[in-house]
């Protein structure tokens, strides 16, 4: 679960740095 958790972290963070 915290791998998930980690990843999702991740993918959100990657999406914000992209979206902008």
């Amino acid at each position: 679960m915290e791998m998930i958790l980690r990843h999702d972290n991740l993918v959100q963070a990657v999406q914000d740095a992209m979206w902008q």
